[in-house]
């Protein structure tokens, strides 16, 4: 059953990948799908962007298999030991870092927000439109190994930041 249940969750992947260029990823063979998760997640650079972590979140628990511990948990962690979010990136970090938290998974992300290109420009009325491009990218880390179970990058573009947003992140 749970190697029916991976070949068509991997055929899924797969297809959808193509379906979507806006969607690009690689999972680890050793990503067991049948298991639940803790997952933390935090940006890989010391930045605040509420709606990204809030979407990425929302993907998350609702693919069924995924907890999250709480921001709070983890911003009260980094101040209290003193990690750096760019020192979390480190193996050992990662472990430590995820051990403390109690996840089994360490979720980073990162993001780049781009303002159009002037192909895509509108002009109504006279106002200059400009679509908004963000690209996110999320790895998942075994707390336990180190190993990357997930990357994944996905795209978005609209004339609203947040629908931009969302859209990247859905691909991811």
């Amino acid at each position: 059953m749970k190697r029916l249940l991976f070949l068509f969750l991997i055929s899924c992947a797969t297809s959808t990948q193509l379906e979507n260029p806006d969607a690009q990823f690689s999972i680890s063979k050793n990503f067991d799908f049948s298991k639940h998760y803790t997952v933390a997640l935090i940006p890989l650079k010391d930045v605040s962007f509420d709606e990204i972590y809030n979407d990425i979140a929302l993907q998350l628990l609702s693919i069924g298999n995924f907890k999250l511990v709480e921001r709070k948990d983890i911003e009260n962690v980094l101040n209290e030991q003193n990690f750096q979010y760019t020192g979390i990136t480190e193996n050992t970090k990662i472990s430590e870092f995820g051990k403390i938290l109690n996840a089994d998974i360490i979720g980073m992300y990162s993001f780049q927000i781009q303002v159009g290109y002037e192909s895509f420009e509108v002009y109504i009325f006279g106002i200059n439109y400009k679509p908004y491009i963000v690209n996110v990218y999320l790895k998942l880390i075994s707390v336990e190994t180190g190993e990357v179970l997930y990357y994944g990058k996905g795209r978005g573009q609209s004339y609203s930041k947040s629908e931009a947003i969302e859209e990247a992140v859905k691909n991811v």
